[in-house]
């Protein structure tokens, strides 16, 4: 049992430590206004931060220099094309010889299958890359293709940036760039919009007004976040149907190429 039946009296406050208490009350108030108003400016912050992906880059040239330097140029004998830069995981491979190559072959690249063809007929035809705007040459091995989608994993003797895949569906009117090496003009940009999804070659065909020339192939078509939706492979002008810009929607990476399960 308590020592005391009643709690004992609190002190009346002098008037001195009334104002003082007050003046505390204010101060609290006024800090926990400010931390409010810091709180909303900073969601309010996070709001504008999410990028619609119709729009463009809020710092376009940032979002180009980022991508050159996951970009490659594919050289196989006489055959020029593009290549990409991606994130694999190594981890599950137990072969000691396939261990080996890709610790000697660190970098993982993306391209069309009909870029590096003849280099798959005739492994002793001469197998470089070109990195970014460097002008340095480095070898690499093919991996393994997928014909139909017209895509093949190359291992690059460099360790080089990968770029970051879209996690999304692309949508009609996003904002889009293709980025690669027609005519030998390494890095060069073109800009447009996702038109629409098609079957017309593969299942995984992405429409876009990014104008694809000779050796673009192989290279990323990438949103206006810098990543990647899918690999440039083909163009189509015709007379009746227009001008079509195709490229490989990421998905298709997983069908034969990796084992996305």
């Amino acid at each position: 049992m308590s020592e005391h039946l009643f709690d004992p009296p609190v002190p009346e406050l002098s008037q001195n430590q009334n104002k003082r208490s007050t003046r505390l009350v204010w101060l609290s108030l006024t800090i926990a206004i400010i931390a409010l108003i810091v709180s909303i400016s900073s969601r309010g912050g996070d709001v504008q931060e999410t990028h619609s992906l119709f729009d463009a880059p809020s710092d376009l040239e940032q979002t180009i220099l980022e991508v050159k330097q996951s970009l490659v140029t594919v050289e196989c004998a006489d055959s020029i094309g593009s290549g990409w830069v991606a994130e694999l995981d190594w981890s599950a491979l137990t072969d000691p010889k396939e261990i080996k190559i890709v610790e000697e072959f660190p970098s993982s690249v993306i391209t069309n299958y009909h870029v590096v063809k003849n280099c798959i007929a005739d492994d002793s035809l001469n197998q470089t890359v070109l990195i970014g705007a460097t002008g340095l040459r480095k070898e690499f091995v093919i991996w393994d293709w997928d014909k139909q989608n017209d895509l093949a994993l190359l291992i690059v003797n460099a360790k080089l940036r990968p770029l970051t895949y879209s996690t999304e569906v692309p949508k009609g009117g996003w904002w889009s760039m293709a980025i690669g090496s027609p005519w030998e003009f390494n890095a060069s940009v073109s800009i447009g919009n996702i038109v629409s999804l098609a079957k017309d070659a593969t299942d995984f065909d992405i429409i876009t007004t990014s104008v694809l020339n000779p050796g673009n192939s192989g290279g990323p078509l990438v949103n206006s976040r810098g990543e990647v939706m899918g690999t440039n492979t083909w163009r189509i002008n015709d007379a009746n149907l227009g001008l079509y810009n195709i490229s490989v929607d990421i998905d298709a990476i997983c069908v034969v190429l990796l084992d996305c399960d």
